[in-house]
C-alpha cells in the first residue's frame, strides 16, 4: 500500500499535469470557447481538492527528516 504522503504527491501531480494540458490547448487556440470553458472548470471545480491536498503534502513533508 502507498504512503499517505507518496498518494497525496500523485493526486497534486494529476491535478497539475491536467491543468498543463488545459493550458496548452488553449494557448495554442485562445479564441476556443470550449477550451475556455474546460480549464476555468478544471481550476474552479478541483482547486478546493488541490489545495486540501497540498496542504496534507507539505504538513505531512515538515515530519520527515532529511
Amino acid at each position: 500500500m502507498a504512503q499517505p504522503i507518496r498518494r497525496n504527491a500523485g493526486a497534486v501531480r494529476v491535478y497539475s499535469d491536467q491543468l498543463r494540458v488545459l493550458m496548452s490547448h488553449l494557448a495554442a487556440d485562445p479564441l476556443d470557447e470550449q477550451k475556455s470553458i474546460a480549464l476555468v472548470s478544471h481550476i474552479v471545480e478541483r482547486r478546493g481538492a488541490a489545495a486540501q491536498l497540498l496542504e496534507d503534502l507539505q504538513s505531512q513533508a515538515l515530519g520527515i527528516s532529511c
